[in-house]
């Protein structure tokens, strides 16, 4: 049972940090948002996951795992309440905020709960099967919460999130019992709180560079002031007795190239999710129900791929899955280009299901190379590796990727100005989400204001779409490169790392 209730507060929580996507373009149209405001809705739960996760597990060590955990879920449902009734989009975005600061807290100590349960020998079999359950979750909850928006509305989704809420906390509470370490490590706050300024400078100044203009001093102060304060963060963490995140690992060998593809492959998939409704529901009319159904796709190449990914990451094949992995996201990158020049749902679907695949063979035997680097007694350390990775891919490499996107936007809608230059970015931004905010623009009609709106995104969205393609081929090329080098490819050890990663 407590297997069971781990993976439902997975799926909650998982589903919560990713698949509100589906949820975005309703919430556009319905609070009238920039594009701008709805990155903050996904980027805001996720970049408490970039400094918050790597320490909850070690405060849950010290003061009990199922109390954190009880605490992360708790903040994540009564967020969810905000969320359902905010009236204005700034109340939702600081939910959301508050949302991912519930999940970031109790995302590692789910994990952590379980392995308390189980012995050593019955625990990576656990691990396994509590990633499968999850992973079957994710499938059925990416659908429902599809119906939900589409039937329902997005307010709903939230509701939903609360309620599951109280059904885990009590549940937890009757079946996973209370577990802590005697001799807890410590942590680094210091190293914590550069992390997160830097982060946050960083992640601001390219959410508003669209909005301000690269000239503008405000975006030259944040964008160098937060390169100025990870500077610091490395130099702290070079010197720190116990540092936040072991730096000192990425001096050579495998570690760093495996910690650059998962921060690739995670910033492809979370520019697609994040994308994909938006085009799918404003720009083709496709309803919530066939948006989820595109995204579940993405689940399945988990469900079968990852357990074989990890095993044969154990058997010495981690080059092979990579490499693998890498290509496939390269086909669904373009096959995903394909499928938006021609309009065509299946390719989309398609891509997606690619996408999944390619995701499975590399999460996995990447988080392995990674952890199978380092001693016994460095398990932790080498998992926080992992986990910023993937962080950063998701926040500084989304917040990336849009100001690529709204550049390439802007270029394309710059005709529209020619007679009115007082209409702005976030005007026409509006435009995308509902097209009765149309204005007449000089000798253009509303309805050529709204296709050309619309025309405006599928370009910026197709040139990042390319740009990603070619990174990612790049990084397969690394990885067939890096792992011929002596000293770099060896056989891995098996561990319990092939479960973990699959989690």
């Amino acid at each position: 049972m407590t297997l069971s209730v781990i993976a439902l507060s997975n799926v909650m929580l998982f589903s919560g940090l990713g698949n509100i996507s589906i949820a975005l373009p309703s919430i556009a149209k319905d609070l009238g948002v920039t594009s701008s405001e709805l990155h903050w809705m996904v980027i805001g739960a996720l970049l408490p996951m970039a400094f918050l996760s790597i320490i909850s597990g070690r405060i849950g060590d010290a003061y009990g795992r199922r109390r954190l955990f009880l605490a992360g879920v708790a903040v994540f449902g009564f967020a969810s309440v905000g969320c359902a009734l905010a009236p204005v989009i700034e109340a939702l975005i600081a939910f959301r905020v508050l949302q991912g600061i519930g999940i970031a807290v109790a995302v590692p100590l789910a994990v952590s709960n379980l392995a308390g349960v189980f012995p050593v020998e019955e625990r990576g079999r656990a691990l396994g099967r509590g990633a499968r359950l999850t992973t079957v979750g994710t499938i059925g909850m990416t659908l429902f919460l599809g119906a939900v928006v589409e039937y329902a509305g997005w307010r709903w989704v939230f509701c939903a999130y609360a309620v599951m809420s109280l059904v885990v906390i009590a549940a937890t509470l009757r079946f996973v019992p209370e577990t802590r370490d005697e001799n807890p490590p410590p942590f680094d706050p210091l190293g914590c709180l550069l992390l997160t300024v830097g982060l946050l400078l960083i992640v601001v100044g390219l959410e508003q560079w669209s909005d301000w203009g690269i000239a503008d001093a405000r975006i030259c102060l944040l964008l160098g002031s937060g390169a100025a304060v990870m500077f610091v963060f490395v130099w702290h963490e070079l010197r720190a007795p116990v540092p936040l995140i072991e730096l000192r690992t990425l001096r050579g060998g495998q570690v760093p190239f495996a910690l650059v593809f998962l921060t690739v492959v995670q910033c492809l998939s979370i520019f697609l999710t994040f994308n994909l409704p938006i085009f799918l529901e404003h720009v083709e009319s496709y309803g919530s129900l066939l948006v989820s159904i595109v995204l579940a796709m993405t689940s399945i190449g988990s469900l079968l791929l990852a357990p074989y990914a990890g095993r044969s990451a154990d058997a010495g094949r981690a080059r092979l899955m990579l490499t693998g992995g890498l290509g496939l996201g390269v086909l669904a990158a373009g096959l995903a280009v394909c499928g938006v020049l021609s309009r065509q749902y299946a390719a989309i679907a398609g891509a997606m299901v690619l996408l999944g695949c390619g995701t499975a063979l590399v999460y996995t035997p990447a988080t392995s190379l990674v952890i199978s680097a380092h001693p016994e007694t460095e398990k932790g350390i080498s998992s926080a590796l992992t986990v910023e990775a993937r962080q950063l891919g998701a926040t500084v490499g989304l917040a990336s990727c849009q100001v690529l996107m709204t550049s390439m936007e802007w270029l394309h809608r710059r005709p529209l100005l020619e007679k009115d230059l007082a209409v702005g970015h976030g005007a026409l931004d509006k435009v995308l989400f509902d097209s009765m905010a149309a204005p007449a623009l000089g000798h253009r009609s509303a309805a050529e204001v709204d296709a050309a709106v619309d025309s405006a995104f599928v370009f910026g969205f197709i040139t990042v779409l390319l740009v990603l393609t070619a990174i990612v081929l790049a990084t397969t090329l690394t990885a067939l490169w890096a792992f011929e080098r002596p000293g770099v490819r060896h056989r891995i050890e098996p561990s319990l790392s092939t479960a973990e990663a699959e989690s």
